[in-house]
Parts: structure tokens; sequence; C-alpha cells
């Protein structure tokens, strides 16, 4: 007897970066209450959205990777049905190697792109240059060391933070800083700007690789959701 089923799939990607949008919005406007009236604790909350806000953009590239490989195995082929076969087949297969799995996010989009026979987004160039500071900012807050937010005088902060990387110099100018903070602080670009220019290049590297493989963006439906102000 055969047996008949049904199952559902999530495309959890389209939850990151809706998240992402929503606390980019709600940093944007707890911004606009601190100018008129500076809060130590709202300020809180702004980077509190702001981080959250980059998490879950660099957790929306993570995922819809994931899940691009995953519906290459599939046998309609999934958002990739527009490929041929032997591609879909051959992407399925380096999906599911250990190291493309443990592969970085940027990576995993390079080696599907090369797989399916379409060029990579030059890592030079915007928006993947962007992109990966953004992935570094992520990567530094979530992986935390001490002195990363130190200043001072050279004489007194620890080797490696921020202020003294070339990091900084990556992403200053890009976007607004959280316009009033309670004295000295290395952390003022942790704001609805910061939140703001990692969720919309995020959102522009993925909508270039979805061009470029011919695919409707997995979030194209929700795009009306996604404004970060």
């Amino acid at each position: 007897m055969q047996l008949v089923g049904i199952g559902f799939q999530t495309y959890f990607s389209i939850q990151h970066i809706q998240s992402a949008a929503f606390l980019a919005r709600q940093a944007f406007a707890l911004e606009r209450e601190q100018e008129i009236s500076f809060d130590s604790d709202r300020d809180s909350d702004v980077q509190a959205c702001a981080c959250g806000s980059v998490f879950s953009s660099i957790a929306f590239l993570e995922a819809l990777v994931n899940e691009l490989f995953a519906d290459a195995a599939k046998s309609d082929g999934g958002h990739l049905h527009s490929l041929p076969a032997p591609v879909r087949e051959l992407i399925a297969e380096l999906g599911a190697t250990e190291s493309v799995e443990r592969a970085a996010a940027l990576r995993k989009f390079a080696i599907l792109l090369r797989a399916a026979g379409k060029p990579a987004p030059p890592l030079g160039a915007n928006p993947a240059q962007d992109l990966q500071v953004g992935v570094e900012l992520r990567n530094h807050l979530t992986h935390y060391k001490a002195h990363w937010l130190d200043m001072g005088t050279s004489n007194m902060v620890r080797p490696g933070n921020l202020m003294a990387s070339s990091l900084l110099s990556r992403f200053k100018g890009k976007f607004a800083y959280r316009p009033r903070v309670a004295g000295p602080s290395s952390d003022q670009w942790l704001g609805h700007g910061c939140s703001e220019w990692v969720c919309r290049t995020a959102i522009q590297y993925v909508d270039l690789v979805s061009g470029t493989l011919g695919i409707v963006p997995l979030h194209d439906h929700v795009r009306s959701r996604l404004a970060t102000r």
C-alpha cells in the first residue's frame, strides 16, 4: 500500500529580513524621541533594536543561501526550477559537502552562482563590499571581546579595538550615528543608521543574486513590509 502524506516547509529567511526592517523602524522612532528629550534607558533601547536588526539582516543571508541549496535538491527545483536539472543536481551535491556547509554566507552564494554558470557579485564592489562590513560588525557584536570598544589615549587602550582598526574606516561616513549619547562613546555608530544600512545592503545583495540567477527574490512578496523608517 502506498502511503500518502503532506508536508510544509518554512523559508525563515523571509521572517529574518522582516525582523531586521521592523527593528530598524523601531530604532528610528526611538531616535526621534531622543532628539526631543534624551533618556539613557531609551538610548539602550535604540542599541538593542539596532543590534537585533543587524543580527537579523545577516541571518537573512545565511538562511537564504541554505534554502536555495535545499531547493536545488528538490525534485521540482523549488525556487531554482528555471535552472537546468543537471545544474540543480550540481548545486545540491555541493550544498551537501561539509566544506560548503561550513562556509560563510557570501562564499556560499559565490559557490552556488558559479555552479549555475553565473558570476558572483565582486567582493571589491558594492553591495558585496559593504555587506562584508555588515557581516564583520555582526561577528564582533556576537562574539564580543572585552577590548573591542575600548577608547582613550593610546597608552590606555588595549590592542585590537575598533577605534584603531581598519574596520572603522570602512563604514565611517556610510550612515548617520545616534544623534545623542551620554558622554564619550565608542559605540555611537550603533543605531538606526547602521541597522538601516546593513538591512538595505543585504536586500540589495540578495536582489542582485536573484536577478543573476533569473529568479524572483524569495522576499519579494513582503517588500512592502521592508521599510526601515
